[in-house]
């Protein structure tokens, strides 16, 4: 086996070097890169039982993820035309070693080889809800490599990635995800992942029909959402993600109240066994001068996500009513809130919603305004 080093070796005196001769590979070892590259091994993928996802990933993983984990003068090597001849010959292959990894360099033509980050994105998430299952498992991956690459989430594919693992049932990818902030890019400094997180967790108890197991849940990863918005990793936010503080959100905290309320009232009789039900009420009252209450008139859209936004917080206050007593001076607060701010905010997002017809399907903030008004009756 002849083994280059391309570090000393110029590209253009490559050709000169490589005169055919028995079979063999030449081998080009990742090392001494002149910019940043990807560390650690390429991200790898798991079969599914999806052959359109397993074939999107396995080419996002050729054409994105190596060239990123490999020094310029290999990337050079691989995108210059005058090299493709060179590279495909069957009879010297040229390979390069990554971390534990051979892989076959081959020619990319970065117009037409590389997918594009957006329609990569979309089709993985469309695939992956079309498998379901362990397919999600690949996710952290995807992230990862799209990352190491330079391919960050722009701030709505972020809340769309949330959504629609809250809608699946994978928030335990989300979790996952979240965790590996530094390697995905997956992270909270962005209100609108926040929200979509902790709306996330509501829909967990809505789909296993508020049993205990769910709930209890639920809860725990709420509250674990607003332990990450301590996290520096989280805090640190790029320039062009920089939203309102997301724990300054009254919503946001009113989320997860109304999850640990309806925790104690369902299935602790009514005690707030250590003191949370009211640690969320003061947190969410002391927030409440930034509750954004308002609807631009005749936007359905809007009024759809105040209803997202802030069902929530009204049933949370219902259920904390139940723990905290209609007589304590916190109780008091929460009812002026319920009846002259949300109570009218509601109907009114409810009536405009309405007026706009459902077409295309009901509207998720009417749904789950809805499915919370069931709750605890």
């Amino acid at each position: 086996m002849a083994t280059l080093h391309p570090t000393s070796t110029p590209i253009r005196r490559l050709a000169l070097r490589l005169i055919p001769h028995p079979p063999q590979t030449r081998t080009l070892t990742s090392s001494s890169p002149r910019r940043r590259q990807a560390t650690g091994p390429v991200p790898s993928f798991a079969p599914t039982s999806s052959v359109p996802l397993d074939t999107l990933l396995n080419t996002v993983r050729q054409t994105i993820f190596l060239p990123s984990h490999l020094p310029n003068h290999q990337r050079r090597l691989i995108y210059k035309t005058k090299n493709r001849r060179l590279l495909l010959n069957p009879d010297e292959p040229a390979t390069v070693r990554v971390s534990n990894e051979v892989f076959q360099l081959l020619p990319l033509n970065q117009m037409h080889d590389e997918p594009p980050t957006r329609q990569s994105f979309a089709k993985v998430l469309r695939f992956m809800t079309e498998a379901g299952g362990d397919a999600w498992k690949n996710l952290p991956g995807f992230l990862e490599g799209m990352k190491a690459a330079g391919r960050r989430l722009r701030g709505w594919q972020a809340q769309r990635l949330v959504r629609v693992l809250g809608a699946e049932g994978q928030l335990g990818v989300l979790g996952e995800c979240l965790r590996r902030v530094e390697r995905t890019g997956l992270g909270l400094w962005e209100v609108g992942v926040v929200r979509e997180a902790v709306w996330g967790e509501v829909g967990r108890c809505v789909l296993c029909g508020w049993g205990e197991e769910g709930v209890r849940k639920a809860a725990r990863e709420a509250e674990r959402v607003l332990v990450l918005l301590e996290d520096p990793r989280h805090c640190s936010r790029p320039a062009k993600m920089r939203t309102k503080d997301p724990k300054s959100r009254p919503d946001v905290v009113g989320a997860v109240l109304d999850l640990v309320a309806t925790r104690a009232v369902l299935f602790q009789d009514r005690k707030d066994e250590e003191g949370k039900v009211q640690m969320y009420a003061e947190k969410m009252l002391a927030l409440w001068a930034n509750a954004e209450l308002g609807i631009e008139k005749g936007n359905w859209y809007d009024a759809n996500h105040k209803l997202m936004m802030w069902a929530p917080v009204w049933h949370g206050i219902q259920m904390a009513r139940r723990v905290l007593g209609e007589e304590s001076e916190l109780a008091r607060r929460l009812v002026r809130i319920e009846e002259h701010e949300l109570e009218p905010l509601l109907r009114e997002a409810r009536e405009v919603v309405g007026a706009h017809g459902l077409e295309g399907g009901e509207r998720r903030g009417v749904k789950m305004w809805e499915e919370l008004g069931r709750v605890g009756a």
